[in-house]
This record gives structure tokens, C-alpha cells and sequence, in this order.
């Protein structure tokens, strides 16, 4: 009888065990892609489109935007979200181009993050602005020289 006892122990143990740690088998599957980041025409907004799908149990059913900086890899203690949406294909963001007085947010990246409990987790990668060059105030063509450059090439060959 006291084999029996301690096999039951020995099974309930790894049944414990597999439940506290299968806690991710219950958590989202929310998948994202960023398809598009840009300033307007006005030039003092910012617009994000997020595609995203999958099985939302586990958060709070919303997707958040966050901007991101170059050195920064994920969203730890963070919940200073700049938009907030609903699951789905297509979702349009938009949100101001100025951080603050004199801020732009042009070397800023945004992505895409759900909340799981109290924390926020990037469901896609992060995206850069695709058209900074509009806020530029120099907006006349590069020049381009028509010379050919060949007159110093031929000094040495010859």
C-alpha cells in the first residue's frame, strides 16, 4: 500500500508541476504587423495601421501603440501608450507628432503591444516613420552634377 501511496504522490507532484508551469498554454496569441507608419499632410500627425489576429484570452482585448526608442527592446514597466484600439485587420492610429515643446518623435519607432495582466507585451516589430523627409524645411531637389569627373582621373594615368 505504501508503493501505491507514493507513485499517486509522484504523479500528483508532475501534474502540479506541468499546471504551474503550462500557465502560457492559457495566455494570448495575438499576432501583429505594423503596415504602415506616417506624418501627414498637415504635418503634425502621426498615423499607424496595425493588422492583428489571433486568440485575445488573457488580455484585456485592445491593442496599444507605443513609441519606442532605438535602444530600447521591449516594453518593461511601461504604460505610457500613445493609442489604443481594438483587435482586428486594418486599425487605424493617430496620435501627435510632437512629443513635447520642440520634440519630434521623427527617430522614434512604434509598435504594437497588448496588456497581459499588469504589464504590456510587443505583439509585432518595431516600425520606423516612413516619410520623415516631409517636415523637412529645405524641400528643393539634391543637386546633381552633370560634370564628368574625369579630368583629375586622366592627370594620373597618362
Amino acid at each position: 500500500m505504501s508503493l501505491l501511496g507514493k507513485k499517486s504522490i509522484g504523479v500528483f507532484c508532475a501534474l502540479a508541476m506541468s499546471a504551474l508551469f503550462s500557465f502560457g498554454a492559457f495566455a494570448h496569441t495575438i499576432s501583429g504587423k505594423v503596415r504602415d507608419v506616417g506624418i501627414n499632410q498637415e504635418k503634425d500627425k502621426i498615423s499607424v495601421t496595425v493588422d492583428s489576429a489571433g486568440d485575445s484570452s488573457g488580455t484585456d482585448g485592445s491593442v496599444y501603440i507605443f513609441e519606442i526608442k532605438p535602444y530600447q527592446n521591449d516594453l518593461s514597466g511601461r504604460s505610457d501608450y500613445l493609442a489604443k484600439g481594438n483587435i482586428g485587420a486594418n486599425q487605424k492610429f493617430s496620435f501627435p507628432l510632437h512629443a513635447g515643446p520642440g520634440e519630434l518623435r521623427l527617430y522614434s519607432a512604434f509598435v504594437p503591444a497588448v496588456k497581459v495582466g499588469g504589464r504590456y507585451e510587443m505583439i509585432a516589430n518595431r516600425r520606423y516613420i516612413e516619410n520623415p523627409e516631409i517636415v523637412a524645411e529645405n524641400q528643393e531637389p539634391a543637386f546633381k552634377s552633370r560634370k564628368k569627373r574625369t579630368a583629375c582621373r586622366s592627370q594620373y594615368l597618362g
